[in-house]
């Protein structure tokens, strides 16, 4: 995908071709307004005007989403930071050490992403806890959670830069359905 679209850095998505919930906004177009349930309930949403902010899924119809100059929205979570401030990360799957990626907001149109190897002797991975505060050490006003786990990859300069595994013994690329990708702006 990063290839096909020419991009510099690109990371794994929320792996919405696999789910059929979620609020999903693609290059400003429409896919999907099915809200999910709680806890996994808030999206993540990219301004045109390069801020980021999250929603509860379902509390404001798609379109209008759509028409508030929400470019892109990803349905996975949880939110990590918002505000400045760690959110609410008490669960199971946030209590355990695993591959984890997300992205933060610094300022607009410069963000911060960070993917987290996990499940091996080198890189246990990281709990949700540390990776909201990893986002606050650096200074986001703002980051959210994507798919990880077997998911976690990095492209940059036209590799995968982190080290994947399903389980700690089976390394390489998972198939995703979606990235989140950085690509020059043309003149």
């Amino acid at each position: 995908m990063a290839k096909r679209v020419g991009a510099v850095v690109a990371i794994n998505g929320d792996f919405h071709g696999y789910r059929f919930r979620g609020l999903i906004i693609r290059n400003g177009r429409l896919y999907l307004d099915t809200p999910r349930s709680a806890p996994d309930d808030h999206a993540m949403l990219m301004h045109t005007d390069g801020t980021m902010s999250s929603i509860l899924e379902g509390s404001i119809p798609g379109e209008e989403v759509l028409k508030s100059g929400v470019y892109q929205s990803f349905s996975f979570g949880p939110v990590l930071v918002e505000d400045g401030v760690m959110g609410s990360l008490e669960s199971n799957f946030a209590a355990k050490k695993n591959p984890r990626t997300a992205i933060g907001l610094l300022d607009p149109y410069h963000y911060i992403i960070v993917v987290a190897d996990g499940r091996t002797s080198q890189s246990p991975g990281l709990t949700m806890k540390e990776l909201a505060q990893t986002f606050i050490d650096l200074g986001a006003t703002f980051a959210y959670n994507l798919d990880g786990g077997g998911s976690s990859a990095l492209w940059f300069q036209n590799k995968i830069v982190n080290k994947p595994t399903f389980d700690g013994t089976r390394f390489g690329e998972r198939a995703v359905s979606d990235a989140l990708t950085f690509t020059p702006v043309q003149p």
